[in-house]
């Protein structure tokens, strides 16, 4: 017997928001591992681009490899640290 299944590809327009932005989600997450493929030099230069959700998201996905580059990390933080003080008006 064969056994067919169909797997529907719905265009955005269709599909429940929810859904939508899973596929975003998904998109962009393999966007960020494929950033991270870069040299640090190179991502470290596109840092200030990035959304604060996105400078999280790539130092978490970073932090899981198995050899974490503790110069792109600390580029990472120390960015992250500037915009909470510009956020809270802390001295820098």
């Amino acid at each position: 017997a064969l056994s067919v299944s169909l797997i529907s590809v719905e265009p955005p327009e269709f599909l429940p928001r929810a859904a939508v932005a899973a596929r975003v989600e998904a998109e962009h997450e393999l966007d960020l591992r494929e950033l991270l493929k870069g040299t640090v030099k190179d991502l470290t230069a596109q840092l200030d681009d990035f959304s604060d959700e996105t400078l999280k998201r790539l130092a978490e996905l970073e932090a899981e490899t198995d050899t974490p580059r503790s110069t792109l990390l600390g580029a990472i933080t120390d960015l992250q640290l500037k915009r909470a003080a510009v956020k809270t008006g802390a001295p820098t």
